[in-house]
């Protein structure tokens, strides 16, 4: 029994679309699991909420909490362009900064059920007693991401 030209065509359309899905997902897979996060920039960061939490609360700053995933690409240009940003680091003296891991901390997978938080990045800004008062989804560039900033920490 022959199949038809058409049959041929459809098997091999397939055939070729889960090659490439499969390839695609080896290429995440991979990916996801040599890439190292850095969270070097001229902020002081915490990485322990509960340590946050008091600092924030002694001087009665807000917390500006990072919430960030080691796979995700605009996490990584936050850190590099707006986290580095000499005026975001010099803004930055004003509050207590936090940053964890969404998905490999306790802390951060239990904010992120919390804040119910959907994508990343993520900054949730939160007052001296934790409580949210914004959250900032996505990126921005360093100078419209510090007005935003300013301005969700003016408005409380």
């Amino acid at each position: 029994m022959t199949r038809s030209k058409t049959q041929k065509g459809n098997s091999a359309f397939i055939t070729s679309l889960l090659i490439f899905l499969l390839l695609g997902f080896l290429y995440l897979s991979c990916s996801k699991s040599s890439q190292t996060y850095s969270t070097s920039s001229g902020i002081e960061w915490e990485t322990d909420y509960q340590t946050a939490l008091q600092k924030a609360s002694q001087s009665s700053k807000p917390i500006v909490l990072d919430l960030y995933t080691d796979w995700c690409h605009w996490c990584k240009r936050l850190d590099e362009d707006v986290w580095a940003d000499s005026d975001m680091v010099a803004f930055s003296e004003g509050q207590v900064y936090l940053k964890l891991d969404a998905e490999n901390s306790d802390d951060g997978r239990r904010l992120v059920e919390k804040l119910k938080v959907r994508g990343y990045p993520t900054v949730v800004i939160l007052n001296h007693r934790g409580e949210e008062i914004n959250k900032i989804v996505g990126y921005l560039p360093a100078d419209k991401y510090l007005q935003k900033l300013k301005n969700v920490l003016s408005a409380q």
